[in-house]
């Protein structure tokens, strides 16, 4: 359905505690029918080996690091390529603009901007990031910023107008119910996200 939807990349959620966790063998399945997308598989403090080990079984084209991962994994991970997501809010902008560059510079393929949450949480809720401050962040960053939190049809072309991301990823902001995605809103955020990114259908 994702695929049929015109986005461009998949992700498949491997933190326990997400509803939105999808068992390796689903995920197998899940990534073999989803045909001509970049299939993605996200992880949250999760030992390197355990992530080889699923993007091998899965046949992941890329990672998403979402948690308090160090550099060191990047090395333990090649050669797959590895966007680092970040939290971001006012007061910790400096510390994560930082923490990116460095990311960058060690071979991170991108970096994801989240909206902050309560310390020992992963993920945006569904709520907004800071679009000043990730618009600040695409400005400064030598690399791909993707643009996540709270991203939904209706708002999409806006966040992408004030925050020119390299691209955006959504997963409650195109649900029916938490966990479950709806075909109507995937292709409407598919395709909003693809005429605010300039992009062909």
């Amino acid at each position: 359905m994702v695929a049929e939807s015109g986005a461009d990349a998949l992700g498949l959620n491997f933190y326990s505690r997400s509803v939105r966790c999808v068992k390796a063998a689903d995920a197998k399945a899940i990534a073999a029918a989803a045909e001509g997308v970049i299939k993605v598989g996200l992880f949250v403090n999760e030992q390197p080996q355990m992530i080889r080990g699923i993007a091998e079984f899965v046949g992941l084209d890329c990672l998403q690091l979402h948690g308090d991962e160090s550099l060191e994994l990047l090395e333990l991970l090649s050669p797959w390529p590895v966007i680092k997501a970040f939290r971001v809010e006012l007061s910790n902008r400096e510390q994560v603009r930082e923490s990116a560059r460095d990311w960058l510079d060690r071979g991170a393929a991108g970096i994801l901007i989240d909206a902050a949450q309560r310390p020992g949480e992963y993920g945006g809720g569904g709520e907004p990031a800071d679009w000043l401050v990730a618009a600040e962040l695409v400005e400064s960053l030598n690399g791909p910023v993707i643009l996540a939190g709270g991203l939904n049809p209706e708002n999409i072309e806006l966040a992408i107008e004030a925050v020119r991301p390299f691209g955006v990823d959504t997963a409650s902001g195109v649900e029916s119910a938490p966990g479950r995605k709806d075909r109507v809103a995937c292709c409407r955020f598919a395709a909003a996200a693809k005429r605010g990114l300039d992009l062909e259908l």
